[in-house]
């Protein structure tokens, strides 16, 4: 119950929804084929297509995540109550690209974005990271395809373990070269060194939830570390040769029950208590935590880590645009070594 009562919280953004967003309408053909009689196969079947036509979109010129949040909501809207808990979290998942039957067959990116987020200050908020998703699903950087999936700003999805069974479903043991998470942050582009294992923000999700707690869990235990560390590539000059308007930055800042740092190495925090990692205490340093953990507890030798972009006020095109150009920048450099055997 816990994951259809969250949505059905996500849902109350409809009921303030009062201004347009663009491209909206073209969904609605999907949504009228919904009917009663349709079983979860089938209503996966319509989320993909869902999913397939705005990267379509996003891909033939159009710089907005938006419409594809708005349109997911109306359609789960029409489905609450219809179909079980289980096969609404599947059919969502479906309209996310987090569900998927393809296997690539080559090497690839698993890349991640979130939802638009801080709704009820501004339903025009969009999310550059789920841009990012969008527009680079498919393209390829130095001989690596980019699988792309956007994941919801609920706390509720992450105690239901969403991003381990992704990595579980997604994550091919020949084929995938290189995991990155990515989300909206600051005024820069911050590589998150030392991801925490504690949600200690007191920002609310896209339910309405606050959950401070002393450490999240993964099947019902907490995990063993108070942080972990990433091991993208960002070594040497790597990182200058980034192209566009902000600073890239290996980020080590980390807040404990002592003191605020930017730590050297995991020896250097194996005795503290954290409160914050490098990013934040939110659902950006979550997804990275568990990323990384799940990563490593499969021994699994694949470079990994979170991304914070810069953050948009509101809705920016161009601004949004610059962003997705320098991501596409830093991606090049991140993956210009990595083995593709």
């Amino acid at each position: 119950m816990i994951v259809r009562d969250n949505i059905a919280r996500e849902l109350r953004h409809l009921d303030g929804f009062s201004t347009e967003i663009p491209h909206l309408p073209h969904f609605d053909e999907i949504l009228e084929e919904i009917r009663d009689d349709l079983d979860v196969g089938q209503l996966a079947a319509a989320c993909r297509m869902m999913w397939d036509r705005a990267i379509a979109w996003c891909q033939a010129g159009q710089i907005d995540d938006r419409a594809l949040y708005w349109a997911r909501l109306k359609l789960i809207k029409a489905l609450y109550g219809r179909i079980p808990a289980e096969g609404l979290w599947e059919v969502e998942n479906h309209s996310r690209g987090i569900k998927s039957d393809e296997k690539l067959g080559r090497p690839h990116i698993l890349l991640t974005g979130f939802d638009p987020f801080r709704l009820t200050r501004n339903p025009q908020q969009s999310n550059p990271s789920g841009m990012i998703a969008l527009r680079l699903n498919g393209a390829e950087f130095n001989g690596l395809l980019v699988k792309t999936a956007v994941f919801p700003v609920r706390f509720a999805a992450f105690d239901n373990l969403v991003i381990e069974r992704y990595l579980d479903e997604n994550v091919d043991h020949l084929f995938t070269k290189m995991i990155i998470t990515t989300s909206m942050g600051r005024n820069r582009f911050d590589l998150e060194r030392f991801p925490s294992s504690r949600r200690t923000s007191s920002a609310a999700d896209n339910a309405g939830v606050v959950s401070i707690r002393s450490r999240f869990k993964a099947n019902g235990s907490p995990f063993d570390s108070e942080f972990v560390e990433f091991t993208l590539p960002v070594g040497g000059d790597r990182l200058g040769l980034v192209s566009g308007p902000w600073q890239i930055v290996d980020n080590r800042e980390v807040r404990t029950t002592i003191n605020q740092f930017a730590a050297t190495s995991l020896d250097e925090l194996k005795d503290e208590i954290a409160v914050e990692g490098s990013g934040g205490g939110f659902l950006s340093n979550e997804i990275s935590y568990r990323a990384i953990s799940h990563i490593r507890q499969t021994n699994l030798d694949i470079p990994i880590g979170h991304v914070h972009v810069p953050r948009v006020s509101g809705y920016d095109e161009q601004v949004t645009a610059d962003i997705v150009s320098q991501f596409c920048s830093l991606l090049d450099a991140l993956t210009r070594d990595v083995s593709r055997v």
